[in-house]
């Protein structure tokens, strides 16, 4: 598989001669809580963000992808394409946007009291206290009436 890839972007005038087998097909992924993951592969970067929207019901996913290209290519505008609710962001991202729709209903629900989460995502939690000290209140401080 490394020397499909290496193929292919020599294809596209990359040359990839540099990296080894472990260089082109592991990934190093970077999760910057609360909103963001990096994802690096020897070929490409893909940036994806989760962006809040102006109620909790309604939010925005972004994705970048950085292919590597040879160091003399010309600059190009980058492509912008829009995915219109329900279309497809591949078998990973659909299987993970999947949820959202339920997860967001069942934090409607009246007695949805707090949230547990996984053990990477206590970041967040510490996040919100970090956040709470700052402003001088405390979890359970009423939000915004």
């Amino acid at each position: 598989m490394a020397d499909i890839l290496r193929r292919h972007q020599t294809e596209l005038g990359a040359d990839m001669s540099g990296f080894d087998t472990g260089q082109m097909m592991d990934l190093a992924q970077y999760n910057l809580f609360p909103n963001a993951t990096v994802l690096l592969w020897g070929e490409m970067i893909n940036v994806i963000l989760a962006r809040p929207g102006p109620t909790p019901d309604r939010a925005e996913l972004h994705t970048y992808l950085l292919l590597r290209h040879c160091e003399d290519a010309p600059r190009t505008q980058p492509v912008e394409v829009a995915i219109p609710a329900g279309g497809d962001l591949g078998w990973i991202l659909n299987q993970d946007t999947s949820v959202l729709a339920s997860m967001q209903r069942g934090m409607h629900q009246p007695g949805f009291t707090h949230l547990l989460l996984s053990s990477e995502e206590c970041r967040i939690i510490n996040m919100h206290r970090q956040i709470e000290r700052a402003l001088g209140i405390g979890p359970d401080d009423p939000g915004p009436s």
